[in-house]
């Protein structure tokens, strides 16, 4: 587990910076129900950020469930694009950018086929997918707007880059409106920047 923390941190050292003002600090809960105190998130939500301390389910249930790797530098990616942001980073950024930093792309993908399956709408609006991210209390809601989420970024990327993204949080960090930053960093205010990668209704 340490190892996996190690070599995320670095990964995320190299993209955003670093995810704590000195010692960041990683817990595993003893067990689920004991996580579930910590956190009130059940086993499907994997990690919580909160400052400089990261919570997470067991680290050997991470282990057991193959996404130790993806999950440990997810949740220290967030807490650095919190840190960077100062905290105003919109919530559908902060989980993308940090699954795209982890690699967990393909697994947001096939965990959101249980869903696809059963009827689920795939392409919630960016108000949808903000809020089901921020509450975090339906796991399929949930699941699939950490997904949609993961494809509004990727449409970002076509036209911009990672280091765009960096600037935005700047702007944002140094009290600069979401339009100001996003028009910055982008070359258009922020409900344009939405639109142009929105979801819902494609």
């Amino acid at each position: 587990s340490f190892e996996l923390a190690r070599n995320g941190y670095r990964k995320v050292m190299k993209i955003v910076g670093s995810p704590a003002r000195g010692t960041l600090v990683l817990i595993g809960a003893r067990d689920l129900d004991d996580y579930r105190l910590l956190t009130r998130k059940e086993w499907w939500y994997y990690g919580v950020v909160q400052g400089d301390t990261i919570y997470f389910e067991p680290f050997d249930i991470l282990i057991k469930r193959t996404i130790a790797d993806e999950g440990l530098t997810q949740k220290i990616a967030q807490a650095a694009l919190l840190r960077r942001s100062g905290g105003r980073i919109p919530p559908w950024l902060r989980e993308s950018v940090a699954s795209y930093i982890a690699g967990e792309g393909e697994i947001l993908r096939v965990q959101t086929e249980e869903f696809r399956r059963e009827g689920w709408r795939l392409n919630p609006s960016p108000e949808d997918i903000d809020r089901h991210i921020t509450e975090a209390v339906d796991r399929g809601a949930t699941r699939i707007s950490f997904y949609a989420a993961y494809r509004m970024l990727s449409l970002l990327l076509k036209f911009a880059t990672m280091e765009d993204i960096m600037i935005f949080l700047d702007g944002l960090s140094s009290g600069s409106s979401l339009d100001e930053a996003s028009t910055t960093a982008f070359g258009m205010d922020y409900s344009a920047l939405i639109d142009r990668i929105r979801l819902d209704g494609k």
